[in-house]
């Protein structure tokens, strides 16, 4: 929900307001293949290391939850992994903002500090991200504004950047509005 709402208010609001079913996409149907090739894969990592994937976390307290598709526990710290059918550089606020909720719940999961986060794309092609406090920051702002929307539920205004209209699923109702 918090890359959703960053990319536009408005896939929250039909979605989890309006309760009108998101139609797939051409991008979140390859998304879905992508994952599923990444999840019949066993990956084996160094001294026989604990990994969680497609990890449910959940703190209550916090009020975020995620599923954190890889997270690779060492002694003293975590890897959290995600994977991404495509990635655009640089990397969108909203990417780093759904991975620092990753790193937010994985560290409280663990009680150990993420050092790393990676972010794997097809064809073998990955990189690190740092994930910063003010990033962190951002998670509990936006989570923030999501509650606001569901209790409003009022239609929020669309986004600025009309070419994130385009491969919208919700961009023939949205229209409408």
């Amino acid at each position: 929900m918090l890359r959703q709402y960053l990319y536009c208010p408005r896939k929250i609001y039909w979605r989890d307001v309006a309760k009108i079913p998101r139609p797939p996409t051409y991008l979140m149907d390859k998304g879905t293949e992508f994952h599923k090739r990444k999840s019949d894969k066993q990956y084996i990592y160094k001294n026989s290391l604990a990994t969680y994937r497609e990890f449910y976390i959940e703190i209550q307290s916090l009020r975020l939850k995620a599923v954190v598709d890889l997270v690779v526990e060492y002694t003293d710290h975590l890897r959290v992994v995600e994977y991404k059918h495509s990635i655009p550089i640089p990397t969108p606020k909203g990417y780093l903002v759904q991975l620092a909720s990753h790193v937010i719940l994985s560290e409280a999961h663990f009680n150990k500090p993420v050092t790393t986060v990676e972010v794997r794309r097809e064809g073998g092609f990955h990189v690190e991200l740092i994930i910063t406090e003010e990033n962190k920051q951002e998670v509990l702002q936006t989570r923030d504004l999501i509650e606001q929307l569901m209790d409003d539920g009022s239609l929020p205004k669309p986004c600025e950047n009309k070419r994130r209209c385009y491969p919208c699923e919700y961009r023939r109702v949205c229209k409408i509005a």
